[in-house]
């Protein structure tokens, strides 16, 4: 494991604490922690609000907090490390939006197994939509080709990993959230952290 994987890890998983102890205690449900009735109603409110061009700062702010610290590990460039700070915090956003487009979608009448399924396929698509955006971004930063298949895979990855984040988040409104949360955010953003740095890694010469 080189020095550049290590970094990611450690600074991702860090990160992803974070994301999970501020959503926790900070975020759009914190009065509604010990009743898990209460709490699911205001998650699944909460859910919707990119719909609504809602700019509260958990729309952004784990994207903007991944994008900082994945950049400090492998990119070079201050500028690179900036832009892509500034770039993640807004895919974070688009993702969470195209997720509201599949949870405005759901209805009351649907059965939970319906509901979990359109919110898997959600949850699939805004983590794929996430994970290419990004590696897009930071090949372009670092001026490595796009290599179709390598990248396509890189972007399985965070579709797999949005449907983790996504089954962590629904299983911690119902017990031990900022645990549970936390594993959510700490999977999704080293599982994708490291892909990212497996896919930004310059090929070497022949």
């Amino acid at each position: 494991m080189n020095q550049q994987t290590q970094k990611t890890i450690v600074l991702c998983s860090i990160s992803g604490m974070v994301c999970g102890i501020l959503l926790t205690y900070y975020g759009s449900c914190p009065g509604h922690l010990n009743a898990s009735s209460a709490l699911y109603e205001c998650q699944l409110m909460a859910l919707r609000t990119p719909l609504k061009l809602n700019l509260h700062w958990i729309n952004w702010l784990p994207g903007l907090l991944f994008g900082l610290v994945f950049a400090i590990a492998n990119l070079t460039q201050k500028s690179g490390v900036v832009v892509f700070t500034l770039v993640s915090g807004v895919i974070y956003y688009l993702a969470g939006l195209i997720f509201a487009l599949f949870m405005s979608a759901t209805d009351y009448h649907w059965t939970s197994v319906a509901i979990a399924l359109l919110l898997i396929l959600g949850s699939i698509i805004s983590g794929f939509f996430g994970a290419f955006t990004l590696v897009l971004i930071g090949k372009y930063l670092a001026r490595i080709p796009f290599v179709f298949w390598k990248d396509i895979v890189t972007a399985a990855i965070g579709a797999f990993a949005g449907i983790l984040f996504f089954g962590s988040f629904m299983l911690g409104i119902f017990i031990y959230p900022i645990a549970l949360w936390s594993l959510g955010f700490l999977i999704w953003q080293v599982w994708v952290g490291l892909s990212l740095t497996s896919a930004l890694q310059k090929p070497s010469p022949a």
